[in-house]
């Protein structure tokens, strides 16, 4: 990627099932990455490119450039904070430590619940509609609410597994029990 779009890749991480410990052995990569262009390209009044992405069989990846990253940051958004925290990084650069300090700085828990309760609002929506239900979805919506909730008590984005703090003990054995199906079977459902 590097040489073909002429950039120098400075985070990379997973933020897939794999990252997040439900991966099974036909999941996909969920590579997301972080990455700075030629001077050149930051100095002209013509617009560029702020996003790369890939899709395979194998592979979804996703790369924003340092500037979108940035604005994304400074808008506490759920998705940079989350590539930021995984616990799956595969390359960060040095220069990675300011950009870490200023997303902490610039953290706020609103958006990140807010994004959260859609996200689970929408995966409990797909649940609702079918009888026969994939066990991602239901994964989806209680990680989309631990995570939220961990943001309002805690004031940060949780890194890893720091969620379980925030569920209850029978609502995350249950996850830890869906997660297990999910690792044995990509497609498990529930009926």
């Amino acid at each position: 990627i590097e040489k073909h779009k002429a950039i120098k890749i400075v985070f990379m991480a997973d933020c897939g099932s794999k990252a997040w410990g439900y991966s099974s052995e036909s999941s996909d990569e969920d590579i997301r990455f972080i990455y700075v262009k030629k001077l050149k390209d930051y100095l002209t009044i013509d617009e560029t490119a702020d996003f790369i992405e890939y899709k395979d069989d194998h592979y979804d990846i996703t790369g924003f450039d340092i500037s979108k990253a940035l604005k994304l940051i400074y808008k506490s958004n759920y998705t940079i904070n989350e590539w930021l925290h995984s616990p799956l990084i595969y390359h960060e650069e040095k220069c990675m430590e300011k950009v870490h300090d200023l997303a902490y700085e610039c953290f706020c828990p609103t958006p990140i619940i807010k994004h959260c309760i859609d996200d689970a609002t929408k995966n409990f929506k797909k649940v609702l509609r079918c009888d026969n239900v994939l066990v991602k979805h239901y994964l989806q919506v209680l990680r989309s609410i631990s995570i939220g909730l961990y943001a309002d008590g805690f004031g940060e984005f949780p890194c890893g597994d720091k969620t379980r703090y925030v569920l209850d003990r029978e609502i995350y054995a249950l996850y830890l029990e869906l997660a297990d199906i999910k690792r044995r079977d990509r497609n498990a459902r529930i009926e």
